[in-house]
């Protein structure tokens, strides 16, 4: 941007002020061929969620408690597993001393077993396990002193536990497992409401990067013309020679302003990339004008409505579940324990396959409760019950910690907006004097009726206020988010008047 000579009357309608909409558009490399993506902030909270590292990996945690969820709920699917043996190859050779023939004889024995086994096994919630096993087994036997033999055998089992006092460990499992997945899913909801926070302040430290770009762009180009003109005037004898000098000063720290911002503007697109996954090289810009909708919110509406969706005291109430079912399972593994075993076996065999159906019978009934009651242990089952029963407090206490943080975010929350929408009024005021001031003290230096400190002052004061400004548009957008994070909730569904 080249800048001429500049009447100060008039700046305010060749510069362009803060108020104005503009997109401006820096390439990251002068020789880089591809097309700068300007994206707006949703654009770039929908690509976050895509692409952010730390987000996938909050993705990976939940789909890895899924799994856990799976396994457990394994335990009480129908489970088959079979074996199989095809063949088994047994050889034995042995010397016998006969002791009336006075000699030595040589056996040999061949064994070819084939064996098969099949188990049905199926767990259910407050009833127990049952489990069929059938198996068969073929035995090809000969010997060069006993009789050849094949034989055939059948075997079906049926085996019933349960446990008659304690609640089994698996079922205990499935609960804990179902909460961890409920935990992992309300903890990810609530980290894409943070994710997306951070990339709402990452877009507005570039959107407030380049706008400060622009104000030092606009500082140069006061500086520029109030300087041509002092260099006129003491060309001419009306003012001194130190009035230009403390201009050209003011110039080159106008010059320094507007290279530090440039190298702001470069810190913060390379941020931009990182917090939304992106290549380090990729060209990106954003638009620079910040909206700024009035919100009226209700503190009281706005608690409410947070203590519904808040996930943080949802998995407070979870945890506290999970350590209840855990504080349960140590109990029951430290007290006593009775369980009822029954099995039922049927049996046939023969030289022919079709022996083992028609010789099939009962071979073996068996029932039992067997009972476990620890005695002593030297203080190792109290340690344990006293450290659950611990984590069980502190979870019942941590649900009321977080209950009141909550309610404490979301105030806080709450007089931000309040707090920002006020600044902004009067940031807006403030930029109206400076500007107004500095536009007379300009005429009033063209005139001669003043001199350059004056002018530096106004322009300086008019300088802040535009910066000022602009913080306060960006931190009312930032108090917004902060407080949607806070409740979890739309802003629509925050204010008084959600229909508008």
């Amino acid at each position: 941007m080249i800048f001429g000579r500049l009447n100060p009357n008039h700046l305010k309608h060749v510069l362009p002020s803060f108020s104005q909409i503009v997109v401006v558009t820096i390439l990251i490399s002068p020789n880089c061929a591809m097309t700068t993506a300007i994206l707006s902030l949703q654009d770039c909270i929908d690509i976050a969620e895509k692409q952010n590292p730390g987000h996938l990996v909050n993705i990976r945690d939940v789909e890895s408690s899924r799994e856990q969820l799976r396994q457990a709920r394994s335990e009480f699917a129908l489970n088959i597993d079979a074996s199989l043996d095809v063949p088994t190859y047994t050889e034995s050779r042995r010397l016998h001393d006969n002791v009336a023939l006075l000699q030595r004889v040589h056996e040999e024995n061949v064994n070819m077993e084939y064996q098969g086994e099949t188990t049905i096994s199926q767990r259910f919630a407050h009833f127990g396990m049952f489990s069929v096993t059938a198996s068969g087994i073929r035995n090809d036997f000969s010997s060069n002193r006993r009789q050849d033999r094949k034989e055939f055998v059948g075997d079906l089992r049926v085996d019933y536990t349960h446990d008659l006092i304690t609640k089994p460990t698996t079922e205990i499992q499935l609960e804990r497992a179902q909460l961890a997945l409920s935990i992992g899913q309300s903890n990810l909801l609530r980290q894409k409401f943070q994710l997306e926070e951070q990339v709402t302040n990452t877009f507005f430290d570039l959107v407030q990067a380049i706008r400060e770009l622009q104000i030092q762009q606009q500082r140069l180009a006061q500086s520029t013309a109030a300087l041509d003109l002092s260099l006129r005037k003491f060309e001419v004898g009306l003012i001194p020679e130190v009035e230009p000098l403390r201009l050209k000063v003011e110039k080159l720290r106008a010059k320094a302003g507007l290279n530090d911002a440039q190298t702001q503007i470069d810190r913060r697109r390379d941020q931009l990339r990182e917090m939304l996954g992106m290549n380090m090289d990729y060209p990106v810009d954003v638009p620079t004008n910040v909206d700024h909708k009035v919100i009226s919110v209700d503190e009281s509406r706005a608690v409410k409505i947070g203590l519904q969706r808040r996930t943080d005291l949802k998995e407070a109430k979870w945890s506290k579940r999970s350590s209840e079912l855990h504080l349960q399972d140590v109990e029951q593994q430290l007290g006593p324990t009775a369980q009822l075993t029954s099995s039922f076996t049927l049996l046939g065999r023969g030289p022919k396959m079709g022996d083992v159906s028609s010789t099939f019978g009962r071979s073996f009934v068996t029932a039992g409760i067997r009972m476990e009651l620890p005695l002593l242990d030297g203080g190792d089952r109290r340690g344990r019950g006293r450290q659950a029963e611990i984590d069980l407090e502190k979870s019942v206490l941590s649900e009321e910690v977080i209950n009141r943080q909550v309610i404490l975010e979301i105030r806080e929350a709450v007089r931000n907006v309040n707090k920002a929408e006020i600044q902004i009024v009067l940031g807006r005021e403030e930029l109206e004097v400076a500007q107004r001031t500095y536009q007379v003290e300009s005429s009033r230096f063209e005139l001669g009726l003043t001199d350059s400190q004056a002018l530096l002052e106004a322009q300086t004061t008019f300088t802040e206020a535009s910066l000022n400004s602009l913080e306060n548009s960006i931190s009312y957008q930032r108090a917004l988010t902060n407080l949607r994070v806070a409740t979890m909730a739309k802003l629509s569904e925050l204010s008084n008047t959600p229909n508008d």
